[in-house]
C-alpha cells in the first residue's frame, strides 16, 4: 500500500483491518483499524518538485518529523491521538472535543526544545486559566512535572500551560525518544487536562 501511494500521482491508497467485536450479549459489530494510508510528506515532496510549491529544508523536516509522529501513534495500543495531516508548520494539534482548545505540540528545530502546551483560545480563556491555575500543584503532580503557566497577559483571548525539553530532532536517537515523549505526554495531558474543562 505504501509504495502504491509513493508511486502513483494524483491516486490515494488506503488499507484497513476490519474485525468483528461484541460487548456483552450483543450482536457482532465491525471494528475498523487504519493500517496504511497516503504519507502527506511524499505528496508534498510531489509538490515541491513539479514546481507548484517551494519549500525549505526546515518545512520539509517538520512534515517528516509529524508523517514519523502519526505512524508512531498508529502502531501503539491505545487510541491514535494523531489524525490530523501533518503539515510544514513547527506546530501539531490535537483537538480536546472542542475547537478552541487543543494540546499542542512544538517542534522548535533552530531553539533544539521539544514543548507540549494546553492551549485555550476564546473569549473566556482568563477564567479557564485562573480555574486551572487554582488547582496547579495537583495538575502538576498528576502529570509528573512543574507547567510553564502563561496567562497571555499580552492577549485577550488566549493562555498556555506548557511543559518543554531540550531535543535534538536531528540526531535519531533523540528524535525517538521525541516521538515517543509527544504520545506519552499527549495522553497524559488529555487525560489530566479534559476533565477540567468540561
Amino acid at each position: 500500500m505504501d509504495w502504491l501511494n509513493e508511486h502513483l500521482d494524483g491516486v490515494s491508497c488506503f488499507a484497513l483491518q476490519i474485525t468483528a467485536i461484541r460487548i456483552g450479549d450483543s450482536a457482532p459489530a465491525p471494528q475498523f483499524k487504519l493500517i496504511a494510508s497516503p504519507n502527506e510528506w511524499v505528496r508534498v515532496v510531489r509538490r515541491s518538485a513539479a514546481g507548484r510549491e517551494e519549500l525549505s529544508e526546515t518545512r520539509l523536516e517538520r512534515i517528516r518529523f509529524w508523517e514519523e509522529l502519526r505512524e508512531y501513534g498508529s502502531r501503539q495500543r491505545g487510541p491514535n491521538p494523531f489524525t490530523r495531516k501533518a503539515g510544514p508548520r513547527s506546530y501539531y494539534d490535537v483537538r480536546m472535543g472542542r475547537a478552541d482548545i487543543v494540546v499542542n505540540l512544538g517542534m522548535l528545530l533552530q531553539q533544539q526544545l521539544q514543548r507540549i502546551t494546553f492551549y485555550v483560545q476564546t473569549d473566556n480563556a482568563k477564567e479557564i486559566f485562573d480555574q486551572l491555575y487554582r488547582q496547579r500543584k495537583s495538575i502538576e503532580a498528576q502529570l509528573g512535572n512543574p507547567l510553564v503557566w502563561d496567562r497571555g497577559e499580552d492577549s485577550r483571548k488566549s493562555i498556555q500551560i506548557f511543559l518543554e525539553r531540550p531535543r535534538d530532532f536531528l540526531d535519531p536517537v533523540q528524535r525517538e525518544q521525541a516521538l515517543q515523549w509527544f504520545y506519552e505526554k499527549t495522553e497524559e495531558f488529555t487525560r489530566v487536562f479534559t476533565p477540567l474543562i468540561r
